[in-house]
């Protein structure tokens, strides 16, 4: 009778775990991603410096904006409009060449939204509109085929694909919130909540800040007036810029579809105008803040003779 209760026991303890261990992200996860507990590693290289972004231009554009991502080449960027595509070739010298081209919306290839990743990309990662993070691995013995690996429900939908940033899965969800997870088992390395929701897909940004190269993460919240730099380590704030401060004076524009980033680190943002026939595009650059003037150095006890410079304790011993 003992061995039967015990028996009994163990069953249900190892009933009452499972969904704690599954909410780690392993299998079939489905529990809100915020629940899972943080444990991030160490950072190996220094955070980036404080930011600013600085505008570059706000350059008038044929509208009305057709809605669709940008398309970057170099530092030329396509951006959709009614009945075609504006093209803008923002390295051509002091003066950008602007040209309006008539044509059918390209079909783009259809890649279902996977991301490949891992040693030998035998794992993929996709975002799924509903709110499910789906991972599958390649089975070994078919590489053709793909089996469940692990993934998780979100608190709102995720409606563009996720970020790869090292190995990291970041998305934006409809909750306000930016997750980072790791790609290899789900669990959540951090989230950040910006206030408003996260339709547009994440940017990844890559160059030169100060004395050495930097990764950020360029977010532009539902509704699109504003956009954030946030550090892929920890999801901090780094940077702002909002329609209606520096060169881009209106409130009432928005954004028209995400940021694309130049090959020089230039960010562009295509801006429908509150009239609908007009558009615009923001160019901006992230810049390396200022280190404020180092404050004056206290001055000496003696009142800052060099000749008699000295501690107050020599000094006192001395008079």
């Amino acid at each position: 009778m003992n061995r039967i209760f015990f028996t009994l026991r163990a069953v249900c303890l190892v009933v009452l775990s499972a969904p704690a261990v599954f909410g780690q992200g392993y299998g079939g996860a489905t529990l809100d991603p915020a629940t899972f507990p943080t444990v991030k590693p160490q950072r190996k290289t220094p955070p980036p410096p404080a930011l600013t972004l600085e505008t570059v231009l706000e350059l008038p554009i044929p509208g009305p904006l057709a809605g669709g991502a940008m398309e970057v080449h170099g530092n030329s960027v396509q951006v959709p409009v009614d009945g075609g595509y504006v093209l803008v070739d923002l390295g051509a010298g002091d003066e950008p060449v602007v040209s309006r081209v008539e044509a059918e919306p390209g079909e783009r290839p259809d890649d279902e939204g996977w991301i490949l990743t891992g040693r030998k990309q035998r794992l993929r990662i996709r975002t799924e509109p509903e709110g499910r993070i789906v991972a599958q691995k390649r089975a070994s013995s078919e590489p053709s085929f793909w089996k469940r690996h692990w993934h998780l429900r979100t608190p709102g939908s995720t409606p563009a694909p996720g970020l790869l940033v090292g190995k990291s899965i970041l998305f934006g969800c409809s909750d306000n919130r930016v997750y980072a997870l790791k790609a290899r088992n789900g669990h959540r390395l951090w989230y950040q909540d910006l206030g408003h929701r996260i339709l547009f897909p994440l940017v990844l940004w890559h160059g030169r800040l100060g004395d050495r190269d930097h990764d950020l993460v360029v977010v532009a919240p539902h509704p699109g007036r504003s956009i954030r730099l946030l550090d892929p380590f920890d999801g901090k704030t780094l940077a702002r810029f909002r329609l209606g401060q520096g060169d881009a004076k209106d409130i009432e524009d928005e954004f028209a579809s995400h940021p694309a980033v130049l090959a020089d680190g230039r960010i562009v943002l295509p801006v429908q105008k509150y009239e609908s026939g007009e558009a615009a595009l923001v160019v901006l650059r992230p810049v390396v803040q200022k280190r404020k003037a180092d404050a004056e150095p206290d001055m000496p006890y003696n009142g800052g003779d060099s000749a008699t410079a000295g501690s107050r304790e020599r000094r006192t011993k001395t008079q």
